[in-house]
């Protein structure tokens, strides 16, 4: 059984938009925990209407993406684990077939897939094309939270996610917990595999000028920060620090002014966060 923990805040129309993705689903042996971080009741009627539809869970918790999570962890009774975002869509055959992986490849403690949005277009991260492990290199580019699967076994040996890290936290870095989160498996000698052949249905990140630079920015911070924690190599850092550094020079000297502000940003969020104590 799937176990996919939901948290949630501000959003009714797109968690609705969720869970009748999972009425579609070909495979139908799932629970689903929506943790509820609103300081109202609007999700109750949301509740009301898939209570019957599939066994559905709804639990209170303060703002912060990880402390959210950890507390879906608390209570999952899967065998394989999920964290999907309150605005992302599973295909019809996407929980049947991650469990076909899994199912044909026992030695693996989890696989990831990309994203892509309603025009079946890559959204998120730059995906890598072709299918391999999960390393500490390439992570990166080979999940984001929402695409993420894990056997039940793996979650419960990486523990609960840092929850000084992603969306919400009181520190500044507001991203990087599901990397983190991956980091330890691998740490752990975990075998995790990447397979793009598989897809979740999810938005890209929009937004315009302070807070659009902000966001980047806080995100920056967020993966600076993931990477000083987990000791990457100088070399590692450099890149890390260098491909924002051209793509800004670029945008600059072809008088895209906005693009080259938000590189800007995002190289100094992961300069600050891996400079952080």
């Amino acid at each position: 059984m799937f176990s996919l923990i939901v948290a949630t805040l501000g959003r009714t129309d797109e968690l609705i938009a969720f869970l009748e993705s999972l009425v579609a689903q070909s495979e139908r042996n799932f629970e689903v925990i929506v943790v509820d971080q609103n300081p109202d009741e609007r999700l109750e009627p949301v509740i009301a209407r898939f209570g019957d539809k599939f066994p559905l869970r709804h639990l209170r918790s303060p703002i912060g993406l990880s402390r959210a999570r950890n507390c879906g962890l608390a209570v999952t009774k899967g065998d394989l684990v999920a964290f999907p975002d309150d605005d992302c869509i599973y295909p019809p055959d996407l929980l049947g077939k991650v469990q076909s992986r899994l199912q044909e490849q026992t030695p693996l403690a989890g696989i990831t897939c990309i994203s892509r949005d309603t025009n079946g277009l890559p959204s998120g991260p730059r995906w890598l094309k072709v299918a391999g492990p999960v390393t500490k290199e390439k992570v990166w580019r080979q999940a984001v939270s929402y695409t993420i699967f894990l056997r039940r076994s793996a979650v419960e040996a990486i523990g609960p996610f840092d929850q000084r890290l992603g969306l919400g936290a009181t520190s500044p870095s507001q991203a990087g917990e599901e990397t983190d989160y991956l980091l330890r498996a691998l740490h752990q000698k975990l075998s995790l595999y990447f397979d793009p052949s598989l897809h979740v249905i999810h938005p890209r990140k929009a937004g315009q000028g302070r807070a659009q630079m902000n966001l980047v920015r806080s995100y920056g911070y967020g993966l600076g920060k993931v990477v000083a924690l987990h000791r990457y190599s100088l070399a590692f850092k450099l890149c890390l620090l260098g491909g924002p550094i051209v793509r800004c020079l670029s945008y600059g000297l072809t008088t895209r002014y906005q693009r080259a502000g938000l590189e800007c940003a995002t190289l100094f969020g992961r300069l600050s966060g891996l400079l952080s104590r």
